[in-house]
């Protein structure tokens, strides 16, 4: 299940700012702040995204509140389903910063991943890496 909420705040621009080929301000299209949880782990799950984003310079930026839940999932996988789904709600050539508190997704995306995709998608243990299909998906966002 997933909802979407939208607010909206008005601010201006940062000076200096280059776009895009959508005429999207490069440094300042969007800043998503994501976050997972599951009781249990696993057990009943959710995961939620703050969206701020902005058309153009000068444009008012909007707010979005997207959630969703899962009947039975792992902390990591909503921490990572929170990611995936800020990056799907955006155009294409979208550019900013997803924030997470899990050192899992920041590690994973900053470190680990170049490294899976070397080894073949095998963990430091040579193990296949958990929430594989997952990873795959936020990697080819």
């Amino acid at each position: 299940m997933t909802d979407t909420i939208t607010l909206q705040a008005f601010s201006v621009a940062p000076e200096g700012t280059t776009t895009t080929t959508r005429e999207k301000p490069s440094a300042d299209t969007f800043q998503a702040y994501v976050d997972g949880s599951s009781l249990g782990n696993p057990g009943p799950a959710g995961w939620a995204v703050v969206l701020r984003e902005r058309d153009a310079p000068g444009e008012p930026i909007t707010t979005r509140v997207i959630v969703g839940s899962a009947v039975h999932a792992t902390n990591n996988a909503m921490e990572l389903e929170a990611a995936t789904m800020a990056l799907t709600s955006l155009p294409l050539d979208a550019r900013g910063t997803v924030w997470s508190d899990a050192k899992y997704v920041v590690d994973g995306l900053n470190e680990w991943l170049p490294k899976w995709e070397r080894n073949g998608w095998k963990g430091s243990k040579g193990k296949p890496v958990k929430n594989m299909r997952e990873w795959l998906t936020l990697a080819a966002l």
